[in-house]
């Protein structure tokens, strides 16, 4: 998904791709739940595919919005502060997992409720987020 990503970002804007990305997540979310009730195994590819093409996606358009939204003379900054983020995600990741199957168990719709929790949090966040050129 990477290799397109890059092209499409400079088409359509980073702000407008990722929003896009998003909601294939979502559709593959879906489909990851379509493949768990129904036992379809076929289902598995089309989640698999998707998930690629989002997660190239994201991280082709994340950094070129961050670009667009940061003054020159920050960058160097505002990309610390962004690396540092993405370390705090790799502990509360992890965390909030261990919180849910913990506090109730490790239920597969559970899980499922909790990562669209995530991705439409991420969209609402995103929403707020000013528009570039």
């Amino acid at each position: 998904g990477g290799f397109l990503a890059a092209r499409l970002v400079d088409r359509v804007g980073p702000r407008r791709y990722l929003h896009a990305m998003l909601w294939i997540w979502i559709g593959a979310l879906f489909v990851g739940i379509i493949a768990a009730v129904t036992l379809t195994t076929w289902l598995a590819w089309v989640l698999g595919a998707a998930g690629g093409i989002a997660l190239g996606g994201v991280w082709a358009s994340d950094r070129a919005y961050m670009a667009a939204l940061t003054p020159r003379e920050w960058y160097g900054e505002f990309y610390g502060l962004y690396g540092t983020v993405g370390r705090f995600a790799t502990i509360t990741g992890p965390l909030l997992w261990a919180l849910v199957v913990d506090g109730f168990g490790a239920d597969r719709w559970v899980l499922v409720a909790v990562l669209v929790a995530v991705v439409l949090v991420s969209r609402w966040i995103l929403q707020g987020v000013p528009r570039v050129a």
